[in-house]
């Protein structure tokens, strides 16, 4: 039987002013579950351990504290953490590393993310205005690093400054039932970030973002020993990308393998399916295969777009592997054409598209910024083919319409 704690017993006052943190640290020290009441509970970094985790009432909040100096950082998290951005510290309102058990259930997890703008916006991401952010902003909301049997489960995230819930070098992971929420107008506010993992599922949940939804990543910079991501599982799920992707696939020089998403709404995003091995030059990319797409519906500015070089990658180009990739039972909506875009120097083989109808509406009033964004590639007369395919090895339609209409 699973020994809890209440965190009001140790101190926490809940009340959404006073500096809960120390009290819920001393609560989570003390071994087993932590369990919140009722209440508001104003928090900096907390730090999991094995065995335990954290259990909200419906209507408890757990909330980052607006100062990032209540957000003190463990040496060992400042090592494993490689994903670097400017202004960006390494703090996480939730941090657990190389544990084991551990689960966090119910409530609303709340990243306080508008404490942490500053005046003044600038433009990114096809002219989007975004807010500026202050110098020393927290990083990944929820991180798990190293970690095995991991649950997240019936919980609200919302308004993280950075990635929402990131886990690196995991394996046996669930997330379930989980609503999640960032803001359109900040830079990097990734949903679920899924990296150089094994089993891991994600299921019957809610994101809406305004970077990517979803990412499937294999960077395994930081890792005691570097691992695939793979045996990765999503299924009915709702998605949606602002100004990202619903889902995107690739980023990091290991490998992603045998994943599936299936009974899957995209929900009016720019980006729907992306897969990319090649984000930028330093890297020499992603192995990519055996994924599959079942069952997807829904609607974005680019529902599928397959890549080997990003628009990073402007020298060095891709000399991998992206292979083995099925998509069935799509019923989508697309304003821009299907790309598969290889090159000479890498693979793009053994792509099937089976069962699907895709209807490509509202390609003549998209903006030429957009078409570039997604390498789409234009005739003379300024119309496109509807699905384009450039040094793809064996491509397979079959039952398949595509539709255009304007």
């Amino acid at each position: 039987m699973d020994i809890v704690r209440n965190v009001r017993d140790f101190g926490a006052v809940g009340n959404g002013i006073a500096d809960d943190t120390a009290a819920i640290q001393r609560a989570i020290d003390a071994g087993g579950v932590v369990y919140f009441p009722a209440g508001v509970y104003l928090s900096g970094a907390l730090y999991l351990q094995s065995n335990g985790g954290l259990r909200l009432d419906d209507n408890a909040v757990l909330m980052a504290h607006p100062d990032i100096t209540k957000w003190p950082i463990r040496p060992v998290c400042v090592e494993r953490s490689p994903f670097q951005q400017k202004g960006k510290v390494d703090g996480h309102l939730i941090c657990c590393v190389e544990a084991e058990n551990v689960t966090i259930s119910g409530g609303i997890i709340d990243g306080n993310g508008s404490a942490f703008l500053t005046d003044g916006y600038f433009k990114k991401a096809g002219s989007k205005d975004f807010r500026n952010k202050v110098d020393g902003y927290p990083g990944q909301l929820i991180w798990f690093h190293g970690c095995n049997n991991v649950k997240v489960e019936d919980t609200t995230i919302r308004e993280s400054q950075f990635w929402s819930l990131m886990f690196h070098g995991c394996n046996d992971v669930l997330m379930r039932g989980i609503k999640l929420y960032t803001r359109e107008d900040i830079m990097n506010a990734d949903g679920i970030d899924i990296d150089c993992c094994n089993r891991v599922v994600l299921e019957d949940s809610f994101v809406h973002t305004g970077d990517d939804a979803v990412a499937v990543r294999a960077a395994f910079g930081g890792l005691k020993e570097p691992q695939p991501c793979e045996n990765v599982t999503i299924r009915n799920c709702i998605l949606r990308s602002d100004y990202a992707h619903a889902i995107r696939i690739g980023v990091g020089s290991g490998i992603v393998k045998n994943c599936t998403f299936s009974n899957i709404f995209i929900n009016s995003s720019r980006g729907g399916i992306h897969l990319n091995p090649k984000f930028n030059d330093p890297s020499p990319g992603v192995a990519i295969s055996d994924l599959v797409f079942d069952n997807i519906s829904g609607s974005a500015m680019s529902m599928i777009s397959v890549t080997l070089d990003y628009h990073f990658a402007k020298t060095v180009t891709y000399t991998g592997v992206l292979e083995n990739i099925r998509m069935a039972n799509f019923n989508a909506v697309s304003r821009l054409p299907l790309v598969f875009n290889g090159n000479t120097t890498g693979q793009l083989r053994n792509i099937t598209i089976s069962d699907s109808k895709f209807v490509i509406k509202g390609f003549d009033t998209t903006p030429k910024a957009e078409r570039d964004y997604f390498f789409v590639k234009e005739n003379s007369d300024g119309k496109a083919d509807l699905v384009q395919t450039t040094h793809t090895e064996n491509f397979v339609m079959d039952n398949v319409s595509v539709i255009a209409e304007e």
